[in-house]
C-alpha cells in the first residue's frame, strides 16, 4: 500500500511537470517580447539568441506579469524585470544581461559563464549567486538569504540588504562600498573582499587602509561605508590566500561613487555586448 501510494505521488508530480514544461514558452527571434498580466507564462520562460544575427533576444517583465517555472537567459539574451513574479528561478548564462529593479524571484538568482546581473529593487526569496567570470552589481532591493561568489565572479554592492552570509572563494572579488550584509564574511581560496569606507575596526583595534591577509581568522570587524551604512558583522578567513582590503573614500564621494559604477557596468557590458533591438510587443 505505501509503495503504490508512493508511486501515485511519484506519477502526479510527474504528469504536474511535464504538463509545465509544455507550456513552456522559447524565445530566438532577435525581438523585444513584453511579459504583463495579460500573457502569463504558466511554464518556463527561455530566451536565447542562437539563431540570430545581429541584436540578442530581450524580454521584459512587467507589473503583473508572471513566469509560473523559472526562466534562463542564454547567448546575448537580455532581461530586464520591474514588477510582477517569477514563481522559481532566474538564471543568466552566456554573456547575457539581466537587469532586476522591481518584483519578486521565488527561489534563486544565478549569474553563470561571463554573464552579466545588476540587482536594483525587488525581492530576491532565496540566495544569489555568481559562477564562471560573471560581473554582478547590487544597488538596491532585498536577498532574503545570502550571496555566494566564485570562478573569478566579479561583485559590486553599493546599496540593498543581503539577509544571510556573504560567501566568497575560487579567485572572485567582492567590494563592499554600501548597503547592509545581515550575517557574517565568509573568504577564502584566492578571493578578495573590498570594504570602502572609514574607522575600520577588528575587535575593537582600528585599522589603517591596506591589504590584509589571515589564517583561520574569526573576528568582528565594524566601520562605517561609503554610502553611510554602519558595519558590524563576523569576519571569518578559511585561509591566508585570501585578501581583506580596506579603502577610503574617494573624494568628492559622490561624484566618485558615480563615476566608478559607470565604469564597472560601462567596462563589463560593453564587452561582448550586441547592441540594438527589434520591437514586438505581441507575445
Amino acid at each position: 500500500m505505501k509503495k503504490s501510494l508512493i508511486l501515485l505521488v511519484a506519477a502526479i508530480m510527474l504528469f504536474s511537470m511535464l504538463s509545465l514544461l509544455s507550456a513552456s514558452t522559447y524565445i530566438d527571434d532577435g525581438k523585444v517580447h513584453i511579459f504583463n498580466a495579460s500573457n502569463p507564462v504558466s511554464g518556463v520562460l527561455f530566451i536565447d539568441t542562437n539563431n540570430v544575427t545581429g541584436p540578442g533576444s530581450m524580454v521584459e517583465i512587467r507589473p503583473g506579469g508572471s513566469i509560473g517555472m523559472w526562466l534562463e537567459a542564454h547567448h546575448y539574451s537580455q532581461v530586464k524585470m520591474s514588477g510582477g513574479v517569477v514563481e522559481a528561478s532566474v538564471e543568466a548564462n552566456g554573456y547575457s544581461q539581466v537587469d532586476i529593479s522591481g518584483g519578486l524571484i521565488g527561489f534563486w538568482l544565478d549569474a553563470r559563464d561571463a554573464s552579466q546581473v545588476t540587482f536594483q529593487g525587488g525581492t530576491l526569496d532565496g540566495p544569489f549567486r555568481a559562477y564562471q567570470n560573471s560581473a554582478v552589481e547590487i544597488s538596491g532591493g532585498t536577498v532574503v538569504q545570502g550571496f555566494y561568489g566564485r570562478d573569478s565572479s566579479r561583485i559590486i554592492m553599493t546599496g540593498g540588504t543581503l539577509g544571510d552570509d556573504l560567501r566568497i572563494e575560487a579567485n572572485s572579488h567582492f567590494t563592499m562600498m554600501g548597503g547592509q550584509i545581515k550575517d557574517s564574511f565568509y573568504a577564502a581560496d584566492n578571493s578578495v573582499l573590498t570594504l570602502v569606507g572609514s574607522d575600520f575596526r577588528i575587535d575593537g583595534k582600528s585599522y589603517d587602509y591596506g591589504d590584509y591577509h589571515f589564517s583561520d581568522f574569526w573576528q568582528e570587524i565594524t566601520g562605517t561605508l561609503a554610502d553611510g551604512s554602519v558595519l558590524d558583522n563576523e569576519l571569518h578567513f578559511w585561509d591566508e590566500t585570501a585578501t581583506l582590503q580596506l579603502r577610503p573614500i574617494p573624494e568628492p564621494a559622490t561624484l566618485s561613487l558615480l563615476a566608478l559604477g559607470a565604469w564597472w557596468i560601462t567596462g563589463k557590458k560593453g564587452a561582448d555586448r550586441r547592441t540594438g533591438v527589434i520591437l514586438d510587443k505581441t507575445c
